[in-house]
């Protein structure tokens, strides 16, 4: 469910970032599928605290056989995504997430343009 931005939903199995998805944006909303596509990964997380950590991922998504999707390149999108995941206590928690992916002359030439995706979310979660 969508409210104005705002994204909440059941994640089953989600057990750390890129782990279900991969990729805020090109996995949960342009993709995702799962053959015909490489993805490269860039993982950095910090933990200030054992409650808090800070997370920046940079993917890379290209296309194995551009030509089975109509398209030259295989360059789809590049993604970046910033998260931070606080657990208040053993019942709550929340995640905030700032994403951005630029589109690949593949993702232009195969949804028709080349602005970029923009994602914000909060995320709460009570456990019990």
């Amino acid at each position: 469910m969508s409210l104005g931005g705002l994204n909440t939903y059941l994640r089953y199995a989600f057990t750390d970032w890129n782990s279900w998805y991969i990729g805020e944006i090109m996995g949960e909303y342009i993709g995702p599928w799962n053959s015909n596509l490489k993805t490269h990964t860039l993982s950095l997380k910090v933990h200030p605290t054992k409650d808090l950590m800070i997370g920046l991922f940079i993917l890379r998504f290209t296309i194995d056989q551009p030509e089975s999707m109509g398209v030259e390149s295989t360059h789809y999108a590049d993604e970046i995504d910033f998260v931070v995941d606080w657990k208040i206590n053993n019942s709550f928690s929340t995640s905030f997430v700032l994403a951005d992916a630029i589109p690949g002359k593949a993702a232009a030439e195969h949804l028709g343009g080349n602005k970029n995706w923009l994602l914000g979310m909060l995320y709460g979660k009570y456990t019990f």
